[in-house]
């Protein structure tokens, strides 16, 4: 009998469909179930609810999703740190709004012990500020967009609530997964580090080319201006600008699609300059064969095999230091047909969905 894998709650990023995708293919029952839809509208095998749907739809949704991990699936995977019951610490940020607020607070995480108890095998899977705590993050690292972001985005209880959160689902699963390196700080020792999953590169054609770009294209994306470090980006693309250097720049914010068809056109794509690692955007960008520039935190490497940070072909920049990365490529455009094609081995070789499910196979058997 296949083993049975759910991934859910959310479809964050894409990578649970990208995961039970990959899980069907070698035979597995595998799908992903989302309660609701996230901003990108990411695929998903299905989805439970709408965004405009009321409080009590969404909450027996969640009832029903429990009941079909309990009864239907022998390995519940969560996806964003999340499991069925309400994440309270996304919305909440004081301890006295939280006592306030619904009794749902309480029950925040219980059905971990009744899934346990039902013998399913639990695991985890960590994407970012579902363990990200700004507190940890300003005192350790000199970079970080927890210095550039509004006051409500983190905050001690937040900081406080997702410790509690992480020591309580690490009692309870079999094993604890993270896409982001920075959470291998504030993880549990045996958690481990898992490339994302979200591109299969087979879908995405390759466009690296050979012709040396006369006037380079280079395009932003940003999902949230702050986290991305936009204003830096936007500093270096204006002072290249007045000093007469010859390129085209484009900010993009469209329907995925659309954006899709640009990113195609780019020389030069920017991700994000203060997470400290690269994005799922910058997955979609070398799985097209396009060079990427985003921030690599040095010392967050020790969280990933070796031979993929030797392998890794992204352009390292800083908010510092962006000004002069993009003019040194805008001035020798002939150096980025070879990063395009070290990108596409790059996300063929770490990022292939069916090789990262290997991987996730080995911990199904082993628990």
């Amino acid at each position: 009998m296949p083993l049975k894998v759910l991934h859910c709650p959310t479809a964050v990023a894409g990578n649970p469909y990208g995961l039970a995708k990959s899980e069907r293919k070698v035979g597995l029952i595998s799908k992903s179930i989302s309660l609701t839809p996230t901003n990108a509208n990411h695929k998903v095998d299905e989805l439970l609810v709408k965004k405009e749907d009321g409080f009590w739809k969404k909450l027996l949704a969640r009832v029903k999703l429990f009941i079909i991990a309990k009864q239907d699936f022998d390995v519940v995977c969560f996806n964003f740190g999340q499991s069925l019951t309400p994440n309270m610490s996304v919305n909440k940020l004081s301890y006295l709004g939280w006592f306030l607020n619904s009794p749902l607070n309480f029950i925040e995480l219980c059905d971990l012990a009744l899934l346990k108890k039902a013998n399913k095998k639990i695991i985890f899977i960590f994407q970012g500020d579902d363990a990200r705590q700004g507190g940890f993050c300003r005192d350790n690292f000199e970079i970080t967009f927890a210095n550039e972001v509004d006051s409500n985005y983190y905050s001690t209880y937040t900081d406080e609530h997702k410790k509690w959160r992480i020591n309580k689902i690490k009692k309870y699963a079999d094993k604890i997964f993270y896409l982001n390196p920075d959470l291998g700080y504030v993880l549990p020792p045996e958690a481990e580090f898992m490339p994302y999953a979200s591109v299969d590169y087979r879908e995405w054609e390759c466009f690296a080319s050979h012709n040396i770009p006369e006037t380079p294209l280079i395009l932003h994306a940003p999902s949230h201006q702050k986290v991305k470090g936009t204003k830096y980006v936007l500093d270096a693309v204006k002072r290249l600008e007045r000093e007469g250097y010859k390129f085209n720049f484009e900010l993009v914010n469209l329907p995925f699609e659309e954006a899709k068809m640009r990113y195609k056109e780019a020389d030069i794509i920017i991700d994000q300059l203060l997470a400290g690692w690269y994005g799922g955007f910058a997955v979609e960008a070398m799985a097209l064969g396009k060079p990427v520039i985003s921030y690599i935190r040095e010392k967050d490497l020790s969280f990933i095999p070796l031979e993929m940070k030797n392998d890794l072909p992204i352009i390292n920049a800083s908010p510092q230091n962006i000004y002069n990365k993009l003019k040194r490529y805008i001035e020798n455009p002939e150096l980025l047909n070879s990063i395009g094609l070290r990108s596409r081995s790059y996300i063929e070789k770490w990022h292939d969905p069916d090789k990262i499910v290997l991987q996730l196979i080995s911990e199904y058997e082993k628990i």
